[in-house]
């Protein structure tokens, strides 16, 4: 019985040796640093908290340095509305969107048959400029989305070919 318990924990030691080499000086740099605020910060913020903010912060400096617009954090709590976004899922006034357009643009794939969108004027190609008054320009697709669900909502939309802007 004693062989065989001390190949068990050689094999042990051989995986912690085979685990401790595949972190980085950074991964370790990042792991301290996480955990030296979460014990001495005033607020003591949690390990969430201090995680999303370091992938939150490492995606924005990927966008920021490199031009990357399409890399993005999306914490666990909105993974199913991010989802629902990159599927083009329906939005409650019943329009598909294009998810790939870019930050600040809304653009209206097609409206649903029959739906409050269509009824109302919505046309495929159409580009959201204003909901309920404010402009998307500094918003993402995603609160975009968000804002147009609901029974009431007003649009500023730009038509295809057209200059002028209408409030439907």
């Amino acid at each position: 019985m004693l062989p065989k318990n001390i190949w068990i924990i050689v094999l042990c030691g051989l995986f912690c040796v085979y685990c401790s080499t595949r972190t980085t000086y950074r991964d370790q740099v990042l792991l301290h640093t996480m955990r030296q605020v979460e014990a001495k910060a005033l607020a003591r913020p949690s390990g969430q908290l201090l995680f999303e903010g370091a992938m939150g912060g490492m995606l924005e400096k990927m966008g920021d340095e490199l031009g990357d617009v399409y890399s993005e954090y999306v914490p666990p709590s909105l993974e199913q509305e991010h989802r629902d976004l990159l599927d083009s899922r329906v939005e409650g006034i019943g329009v598909r969107f294009d998810s790939t357009a870019e930050e600040g643009t809304f653009k209206i794939l097609f409206p649903i048959i029959d739906s409050p969108a269509e009824k109302a004027g919505i046309q495929a190609g159409d580009v959201v400029l204003k909901v309920d008054g404010e402009e998307t320009k500094d918003l993402s697709p995603l609160e975009i989305s968000k804002r147009i669900r609901g029974t009431a909502v007003e649009l500023t939309v730009l038509h295809p070919g057209e200059q002028e802007p209408v409030d439907i």
